[in-house]
């Protein structure tokens, strides 16, 4: 859960990169908003909010005590994968 997430993260940065020349340099907690304001037009926003539920998930995933159930797992990782392949496709130019 936690790799899904990370990769979550490093997709928004890279299209944040991509579309403004600038990168999330503060809370990840922030990442949506600051993806948001690089897409402008671009930005979906069912994939900012899928982007957002998923990241909400990075600390209790990385730093909590309670260990995550394999639906729970499966969940996310198919939340991230719909995120990444929205990412992939914006940054190959589609």
């Amino acid at each position: 859960m936690s790799q899904a997430i990370n990769a979550a993260i490093a997709f928004a940065d890279a299209l944040t990169i991509r579309f403004s020349g600038t990168k999330n340099t503060g809370e990840h907690s922030n990442v949506a908003l600051v993806l948001r304001r690089a897409l402008g037009d671009r930005a979906d926003p069912t994939q900012l909010q899928r982007l957002q539920r998923v990241v909400g998930r990075k600390d209790a995933t990385q730093y909590g005590h309670r260990q995550g159930t394999l639906d729970e797992a499966r969940q996310l990782v198919e939340q991230c994968e719909r995120f990444a392949e929205w990412a992939e496709r914006l940054l190959s130019g589609m």
